[in-house]
């Protein structure tokens, strides 16, 4: 009985020790193999600067490696109060690096001479993005509706600020 009971615990000891080696060894590998998922990135906000006539997007990359930003583009569709005609800019150089686990403010420039954004006016932005992993291009598409929304968020934000 003695040489069971014996025999028994270092069967035990070797099959805890195997299963805790394994899953280190598991669990590093899985690590690596995610810190190798690119992410996509994600544009937070849109802010519309009327002094410099651009949108200022606030785009975050969660994945980590590092994304390039090579070109952008954007689709105007003019609202109700708004007298611009619809116009399409496209292939825009941007070589915008956005570090992993981080955000950058990349700006989208409007046409030139063109009047400001009025209440309902709709840019489509599209930015076309790689990573290091691969040659292919990939898009993110946003829409921002220029108007009252945007204006009351702005507000709050400060209301609250100055709390």
């Amino acid at each position: 009985m003695r040489y069971f009971l014996i025999s028994a615990l270092i069967a035990l000891a070797g099959l805890m020790v195997g299963g805790g080696t394994a899953s280190y060894l598991t669990y590093n590998k899985l690590i690596r193999q995610f810190q190798n998922i690119p992410g996509s990135p994600i544009i937070l906000t849109a802010v519309y600067d009327k002094e410099k006539h651009i949108l200022l997007y606030t785009i975050t990359n969660p994945g980590t490696t590092p994304l390039t930003i090579v070109e952008k583009a954007l689709v105007f569709t003019p609202g109700k109060e708004s007298k611009e005609q619809a116009y399409i800019l496209s292939n825009i150089p941007a070589n915008v690096v956005l570090p992993p686990l981080s955000t950058v403010v990349v700006e989208l420039k409007l046409k030139a001479e063109t009047e400001e954004l009025k209440p309902g006016d709709v840019v489509v932005a599209t930015f076309t993005y790689q990573h290091p992993l691969s040659d292919d291009l990939y898009t993110v598409v946003h829409t921002f509706e220029h108007g009252p929304k945007e204006q009351k968020t702005e507000q709050q934000g400060q209301k609250e600020e100055a709390k």
